[in-house]
């Protein structure tokens, strides 16, 4: 039985959540279906051992007995992750719109736009300005961890990246014209 109620639980790699929070292997939907409950539309999150993550949408309903009293369960999940991400992608496009049609002046506009990336799409998010002289300028910083911002926007400012650097995302996206991912920066 592969899963966290079955013997094998402690070799599972994933985690199950809902709204966020770990759901105990008693709380599950097929485990509280089999107690005679029915879940119905209930959304989790599966979240493997490699970070990916997609998110279910269970229908679970109980299986009785000729007693009456509730022997099993039976379930349909159904992977509901590229529909949250296309609602979640409309929703930041909505919320862009309206603030780039809004009368915020160019400072604020694009620190609202910075947080709108913060932590749906991204940790931390930087906004920089092809300036004079082709020279990019480092204007703004959004990051999950708002107790650090001015300390990081301080460090970050000092460490701009330049044009000349080819291989640097922020050096591709402005020459191709193209968004650049970089879904891990280290230390260095």
């Amino acid at each position: 039985n592969p899963s966290l109620t079955g013997p094998a639980a402690s070799m599972m790699r994933y985690r199950i959540l809902r709204q966020g929070r770990e759901v105990e292997p008693a709380d599950l939907p097929i485990q509280r279906a089999s107690r005679g409950e029915v879940v119905t539309a209930e959304e989790i999150d599966v979240v493997r051992a490699d970070g990916g993550r997609s998110v279910l949408l269970c229908h679970v309903s109980p299986l009785f007995a000729p007693s009456g009293a509730p022997r099993g369960a039976v379930g349909v999940f159904l992977d509901i992750t590229q529909r949250r991400r296309e609602e979640r992608a409309q929703r930041v496009l909505s919320d862009a719109t309206a603030v780039l049609n809004s009368t915020l002046g160019l400072e604020a506009t694009l620190a609202a736009i910075a947080e709108m990336a913060v932590p749906d799409f991204a940790d931390c998010c930087f906004v920089d300005l092809l300036a004079e002289l082709g020279r990019l300028e480092r204007v703004e910083l959004a990051c999950s961890d708002g107790g650090r911002r001015d300390q990081l926007f301080a460090l970050a400012r000092q460490h701009a990246p330049s044009l000349d650097w080819n291989d640097h995302s922020i050096a591709k996206a402005i020459r191709t014209g193209s968004a650049v991912l970089t879904p891990q920066i280290d230390d260095e």
